[in-house]
């Protein structure tokens, strides 16, 4: 009888370890695919668009700023892209960070560009 109650224990064991590694792998391949965690922070940025790891960056602390200038002004930046680490060392692009507003003339009330800050 001890003897079947600890079969039963390990099939269970096992049956729930594999059910627990299926599901770690198929969240894993979620957030590869669609969230752009990827090893490096160049590659993270090629996830969100194709030659954006050609861009100028600002590194501070863990963080990248990848930025482009606008045309013909090379001390006006004009788009940016931070790319962050997660928990475990791997890195994403913040695609839409919930940090930025949206800046206006005061006049004209035309949009001139977002500021954005980050801890």
């Amino acid at each position: 009888m001890r003897k079947a109650l600890k079969i039963i224990f390990i099939i269970l064991l096992v049956i729930i370890l594999l059910f627990a590694l299926i599901g770690f792998s198929i969240s894993f391949l979620v957030s590869w695919v669609w969230g752009g965690i990827r090893f490096t922070p160049d590659a993270a940025i090629e996830a969100v668009g194709l030659k954006l790891s050609e861009r100028e960056y600002i590194i501070n602390d863990d963080i990248y700023f990848y930025y482009d200038t606008a045309e013909h002004m090379d001390d006006w930046i004009d788009d940016v892209i931070i790319v962050k680490q997660n928990g475990m060392g791997m890195w994403y692009a913040v695609t839409n960070p919930p940090n930025n507003s949206s800046v206006y003339v005061e006049d004209t009330g035309e949009w001139v560009g977002k500021l954005m800050y980050i801890e």
